[in-house]
């Protein structure tokens, strides 16, 4: 081949090559100008709550923005997009009626709690006869007042209901004094989960307060539930989900599983709790004659353990649970991550007035285990203000946590892994020269998910039992 002809060719190879670069190039830049166009666009009507923490955070209302809030919090769950929320303002001691149709493409998101009062509030919200403020509270949503059950068919409800809220899995019981998950609104509120120790013994506690004998039966590596009626023991097991009958239609003791241990043949593996993929851990519970021990409830509920479960808002305050927010929780020496768990966030708008010869102390009190704390003001960074942390009001630690973003977060010192204790208050002292700040306090907390009222399709009746006050309440939902 001539050179000129080479020349000639390889110029035209230049050519469609320098013309395939410019068209990837204009495609390229086509896209961009799109997916920014897509981006400032992508305006999403976020419900009170959120606009609130994007606003706190200085930042715009859009996903991107809902993004960045959700690595400064960890709020995968936050992370799409929002458009529809159900708020209203309820008086306390006054039923209401909430008309729900399901909203296609969405989902549950939060329930929130706001107290717009100037005084200390401590609600409790009744929605569709759910309320598990306290024991008594839990039986009454149970069996309800005035109802005519035999013994056996109280047993079986609250059996039924422990099974259904409740679920087997590594429980932080290490981090608890002994058996404090035995306490039923303990199990059902905080955490929903735990071993057959404690599903057990929340059972035989509600069965005692609902008048039916009970007590508590330790097998070979299994702990079940004996309630008395009609004159002979009845074996419910709350953990692995389950009861047995006897030919004449009572249901079985665990004598009677003793004595004859093909009756547990009937049981399939479905009819267990999913958490058990086998029968072979049932077999080996009834592996042994006669049971290793036998204690009242009494026994092992620990001191001073609470009759209710209940929080109080302060002026202003609002408190978030999520359906579904997995970010921390309190882990056991097996580190195994809970199936069912959520998070949920008191949000506190806290105002201090600083001078140099005294220092302010702030409470922050749940019923639930808290995991973490943030604290924002809109020029904390550049703010010359000391903080400092205590557990217990005397025992105080300087927060030494860098600020970025105009927000300290004081999450490494909320200790949530083995043998750490459960932490349910705190408090924080600020102290500096003469100002005034508005400060904004996120206080994160472990939450039950079943515990949280949600909407059924169609009429909800909805209450309120406090001092009598108007609370703000909220149901938001999220885009699938």
């Amino acid at each position: 081949m001539s050179t000129a002809r080479r020349n000639k060719t390889n110029f035209h190879f230049i050519k469609k090559l320098f013309i395939l670069i410019i068209i990837i190039v204009s495609i390229f830049s086509l896209s961009v100008l799109i997916y920014i166009k897509l981006i400032k666009a992508n305006k999403v009507n976020f419900p009170p709550q959120i606009t609130k923490l994007l606003s706190i955070l200085n930042l715009t209302n859009n996903t991107q923005s809902l993004i960045s809030t959700s690595s400064l919090f960890n709020l995968k769950s936050l992370n799409f997009q929002l458009s529809h929320i159900k708020s209203f303002k309820i008086d306390s001691g006054k039923e209401q009626v909430i008309q729900h149709s399901s909203l296609k493409n969405y989902s549950p998101l939060f329930f929130s709690i706001e107290n717009p009062n100037n005084i200390p509030i401590s609600p409790v919200i009744v929605l569709n006869n759910q309320n598990w403020s306290s024991n008594q509270a839990i039986l009454k949503t149970i069996i309800p007042e005035k109802s005519s059950f035999t013994d056996e068919e109280k047993a079986i409800k609250i059996w039924k209901y422990l099974t259904n809220n409740t679920t087997h899995d590594h429980a932080a019981i290490e981090t608890f004094p002994v058996n404090s998950l035995n306490n039923p609104i303990l199990l059902l509120n905080q955490f929903g989960y735990a071993f057959c120790l404690n599903a057990a013994s929340a059972l035989a506690n509600l069965a005692e307060l609902a008048g039916l004998k009970s007590r508590i039966v330790h097998l070979n590596k299994h702990t079940v539930t004996e309630i008395f009626y009609n004159n002979s023991w009845h074996m419910l097991d709350a953990d692995m989900g389950f009861y047995l009958k006897n030919p004449n239609g009572s249901i079985a003791s665990v004598k009677n599983i003793h004595t004859n241990p093909s009756m547990l043949d009937v049981i399939s593996e479905s009819d267990l709790k999913k958490t058990y993929t086998s029968k072979y851990s049932l077999y080996r519970a009834y592996s042994e004659n006669q049971p290793r021990s036998i204690q009242s409830p009494e026994e092992l509920l620990p001191p001073n353990t609470p009759n209710e479960f209940i929080f109080t808002l302060n002026p202003k305050e609002e408190i978030l649970f999520y359906y579904d927010w997995k970010s921390e929780y309190f882990w056991t020496k097996y580190e195994k991550v809970p199936e069912n768990y959520s998070n949920g966030l008191l949000i506190s708008p806290t105002k201090i007035e600083l001078d140099p010869f005294t220092s302010l102390i702030k409470e922050f009190k749940l019923p639930y285990p808290i995991l973490s704390s943030y604290i924002y003001s809109s020029n904390l960074c550049k703010t010359p203000i000391s903080i400092f942390f205590s557990l217990d009001n005397e025992s105080w630690t300087k927060v030494e946590s860098l600020c970025r973003n105009n927000t300290i977060a004081l999450s490494s010192l909320f200790l949530k892994g083995f043998n750490a204790s459960i932490i349910n208050e705190y408090y924080l002292k600020f102290s500096g020269l003469l100002s005034t700040l508005n400060l904004t306090i996120f206080t994160k907390f472990q939450v039950a998910p079943l515990s949280i009222p949600k909407l059924k399709e169609g009429n909800n009746t909805i209450k309120a039992i406090s001092k009598n006050y108007p609370l703000n309440l909220n149901f938001a939902f999220i885009l699938k």
